[in-house]
Parts: C-alpha cells; sequence; structure tokens
C-alpha cells in the first residue's frame, strides 16, 4: 500500500481563517476572555470564603 504521492513539488498549504485580521482578533479576544474571567471568580470566590473563615 504505497502513497499515491510521488513528489511534494508544488504543494501548498491554504489556511482559511488565519487571512482575515478580523478573525485572529475574534479569536485573540476569545482567549482573552476565557484566560481572564476566571482569574476574577476565582479572586472573588476566594474573598468570600477568606470574609467566612475571618469571621468565625
Amino acid at each position: 500500500m504505497g502513497s499515491p504521492i510521488d513528489s511534494w513539488e508544488g504543494a501548498t498549504a491554504i489556511f482559511t481563517g488565519a487571512s482575515s485580521s478580523f478573525s485572529i482578533g475574534v479569536c485573540l479576544l476569545i482567549a482573552i476572555v476565557l484566560t481572564v474571567l476566571p482569574l476574577i471568580d476565582s479572586a472573588r470566590h476566594e474573598g468570600e470564603v477568606y470574609k467566612k473563615t475571618a469571621d468565625e
């Protein structure tokens, strides 16, 4: 079972989503949001837990 490809001459890569700066910006924004929101939520949660344990 050999490969039907005899040569890699003329081979190209097609990046369908990376040609638009808008799509790259959207992906970057999503990555930032998915990084920052858990940090904010965990800081809020830790503050609540600290207040509960400090009051006891």
